[in-house]
């Protein structure tokens, strides 16, 4: 096992891993401050994503500090999506389909695969479920069937499948930080979803089924499942009930099974 302070020159092909979480990476150079490594068999492709991996979950370092309100951020691209979603109102990219304009191109890109054609190219290889995107298959493998939860909270210890739920833990336990500042009331949030529900009434989600419209995608699935399709694809790994949402299949799993 190395110590790694500053620098680790003409690596070739190195992997390394953050003993943190085991977490790892390729790298011709790296630069990490202070991070214990050790050489493993798994890799991040690039030395750039352990260094936001290191940043955003262990280290905590906040470089990027938004001019507007002051809130700083890890990555310099989170911090511009920040200031297009909360500042600026930027949404440049529009969709070709229904004309809804989106702030980002990856939301477009979901928003497409999501609510316009359908697709769900990403198989679960444990249970067959299909996926819109990558990162959702990721994260319905961590919390349905792997049970990882790799992202450790530095306060008390709780540990969560994904980086965004530790941080939400993070903001609405320990530090009770409410970044998102409403234009029209002046309220702040902790997280950013109370303009659309409360105040512009937007619902662009339209169920194809039953014509309901919804604020957030993520209800529209919700409401798709629950009324139209009658799907099941969160399977309890202890008695093998199904539910409709993992949400309610975690809340089973801890008043049934684990007693939490």
């Amino acid at each position: 096992m190395a110590k790694i302070h500053t620098y680790v020159p003409n690596v070739i092909n190195a992997l390394l891993t953050v003993l943190h979480c085991a977490d790892t990476s390729v790298a011709s150079t790296l630069e990490i401050d202070h991070i214990d490594v050790l050489i493993v068999v798994n890799a991040f492709a690039h030395s750039s994503t352990l260094r936001r991996h290191v940043r955003s979950i262990h280290t905590g370092d906040r470089p990027y500090r938004c001019p507007e309100c002051g809130q700083c951020f890890a990555h310099s691209s989170t911090l511009r999506r920040h200031v297009r979603s909360i500042h600026t109102g930027d949404r440049p990219y529009r969709c070709p389909e229904c004309g809804q304009c989106f702030a980002h191109s990856s939301t477009l890109r979901r928003h497409v695969r999501s609510i316009h054609t359908g697709d769900r190219p990403y198989r679960c290889p444990e249970c067959g479920q299909c996926f819109g995107h990558s990162s959702t298959l990721r994260r319905h493998v961590r919390s349905i069937h792997t049970g990882d939860r790799p992202y450790r909270c530095p306060e008390c210890g709780q540990c969560f499948a994904h980086s965004s739920s530790l941080r939400r833990h993070v903001r609405s336990i320990h530090t009770g930080d409410r970044p998102y500042r409403c234009p029209e009331c002046g309220q702040c949030f902790a997280h950013i979803l109370h303009c659309r529900s409360i105040h512009t009434g937007d619902r662009p989600y339209r169920c194809p089924e039953c014509g309901q419209c919804f604020a957030h995608s993520s209800s529209l699935r919700r409401h798709v499942r629950s009324i139209h399709t009658g799907d099941r694809p969160y399977r309890c790994p202890e008695c093998g009930q199904c539910f409709a949402h993992s949400s309610t299949l975690r809340r089973h799993v801890r008043s049934i099974h684990t007693g939490g």
